[in-house]
């Protein structure tokens, strides 16, 4: 068992949903849930997230992304980056990935973000993505060759957990 989870369980039911957002709210960089599969949805996000696109509110971060994961990712980002996390998700034993692509704001600027993600499956809702990121200073694209010499690395490391 592990040492930090509280003995006494029930504590976690205690919490209502308010606090839950507010705990959302409170993580350091921009969150969001998105579901695996089909339209992919997302179906939880914080403020910070609409803060890193440059959005006032959830309606204005709706229609530049339509609330899906593709929206976030820059369209021409998005094939390779759906690519090298289906790729890092099935050689980690954690399925967990870990991604930098670019986004458009909504004043139009183009910055790079890194993404860490975890794909879980829950009964409620089935499969689904949390992500954790926030944007790169003075990031430089990354090198295809650096990307996929990181992915074998990790998987490596992985392997061996």
């Amino acid at each position: 068992m592990n040492e930090k989870m509280p003995k006494d369980m029930s504590v976690l039911t205690d919490i209502d949903f308010e606090t839950l957002l507010k705990l959302g709210e409170s993580i350091p960089g921009g969150f969001f849930i998105y579901k695996a599969v089909g339209d992919e949805k997302i179906i939880f996000k914080n403020r910070t997230l609409l803060d890193i696109f440059g959005c006032r509110d959830d309606s204005e971060f709706s229609g530049l992304t339509g609330d899906t994961f593709r929206g976030i990712v820059y369209p021409d980002d998005y094939e390779a980056t759906k690519e090298l996390i289906d790729r890092q998700i099935s050689c980690s034993k954690g399925r967990l990935d870990n991604v930098r692509y670019r986004i458009k704001r909504a004043d139009g600027e183009i910055r790079w973000i890194e993404d860490y993600g975890r794909l879980v499956s829950l009964s409620e809702i089935g499969k689904v993505y949390y992500v954790l990121f926030g944007m790169l200073r003075n990031a430089a694209p990354p090198r295809q060759k650096r990307s996929e010499s990181n992915l074998n690395s990790r998987s490596r490391k992985n392997s061996m957990k």
